[in-house]
């Protein structure tokens, strides 16, 4: 309960290797920050967060392959090449 805040590394290496005519190949190392804080209402799972990911605007390649999926959402991307900043809030009635 109260406020909260949490930091996070992602540490990113990745090879990717396709047929000799495709561009987006080759390698990558990169590391992104991500930071959240928030407040958790006493007695309660109701909250309201800010977060940021990739705090530090780190610019890398990466070759994500979410779109294997059915679900395309923000948050289960790890690694996001551009800064993302968003709100979040869940209540409990």
């Amino acid at each position: 309960a109260g406020w909260f805040a949490i930091s996070t590394v992602n540490i990113g290496r990745q090879r990717v290797v396709r047929d000799a005519f495709y561009t987006n190949q080759g390698t990558s190392h990169f590391e992104t920050l991500d930071l959240a804080a928030g407040w958790r209402r006493p007695g309660s799972a109701s909250f309201v967060a800010i977060e940021v990911r990739n705090a530090f605007d780190r610019r890398f390649p990466f070759q994500d392959d979410s779109f294997r999926t059915s679900e395309a959402r923000p948050d289960l991307v790890r690694f996001l090449p551009v800064r993302m900043l968003w709100v979040r809030a869940g209540l409990e009635f």
